[in-house]
């Protein structure tokens, strides 16, 4: 599996921004189709979905390498036709194209970090 930093990115926000919008589109639902006392409920959730998936994409979106939050350029990456697109992290400088997990060398024992 050779999955990009850009493509792990994209995958976090994608799905934030999915619990978002369908929070946000329990409005007109609720409007449309529900009677009037349990709309003021299915609304509630509609706004606590759309705040979650807000938050979400602020906390959880993460540059794999250095653990900075990205949220701030994340919708960039995850939806299409929006540029520009970032090309690296702004904090470590790695390329979005690299793979997110790195490969060592046959033979080569796996680095040991005592603080993971």
């Amino acid at each position: 599996m050779n999955e990009t930093i850009r493509d792990f990115l994209k995958r976090r926000v994608r799905w934030c921004m999915a619990i978002a919008v369908g929070g946000w589109l329990l409005f007109p639902i609720v409007g449309l189709t529900s009677p009037g006392e349990i709309q003021p409920a299915i609304a509630g959730l509609g706004v606590l979905m759309f705040g979650a998936g807000a938050l979400a994409m602020h906390w959880m979106v993460r540059c794999p390498r250095c653990s900075v939050r990205l949220g701030h350029i994340a919708m960039t990456l995850g939806i299409p036709g929006l540029k520009p697109k970032p090309n690296f992290c702004p904090y470590c400088g790695v390329s979005m194209d690299e793979p997110r997990v790195k490969q060592n060398a046959p033979g080569q024992p796996v680095p040991f970090n005592p603080i993971r």
